[in-house]
């Protein structure tokens, strides 16, 4: 009799890194935030062309390019303070997740991922500035 034995490997790069909870938020909770608190802080982490097409009032632009490429050294450019809650934003919610990942390792301890990003906000029927 021949037995095989396989192994798993998904996720298996994971295991060094500490597990961290990344903070999250609902589209619909994120909605009634920026309608109930103009002042929120967003980061919008797409390319300036996208941006440019629509984004959440008052979001400021810090692609996810550049924070990944700049490390350690974004910090001094991000428009936020490490002490800040700062809402983190893309198109859809996938690269807003990489976002606060990054920024959460950076110390930025406050970093909430908006789920269903900036085309969820705007199917909510939400307004942007272009």
């Amino acid at each position: 009799m021949i037995l095989f034995l396989t192994a798993s490997y998904c996720g298996a790069d994971t295991a060094s890194e500490p597990s961290v909870k990344l903070n999250e938020i609902s589209m619909t909770d994120f909605s009634d935030t920026v309608k109930k608190n103009a002042q929120i802080k967003v980061l919008d982490v797409r390319t300036p062309q996208e941006y440019m097409e629509g984004h959440v009032p008052g979001a400021k632009l810090f692609p996810l390019q550049d924070l990944q490429s700049q490390g350690a050294s974004a910090v001094e450019k991000i428009p936020f303070t490490k002490e800040d809650t700062v809402y983190v934003i893309c198109r859809s919610g996938g690269r807003s997740k990489v976002a606060t990942k990054i920024l959460n390792q950076l110390g930025y301890s406050n970093a909430i991922n908006v789920q269903g990003g900036t085309a969820g906000f705007i199917s909510m029927q939400n307004k942007v500035e272009k």
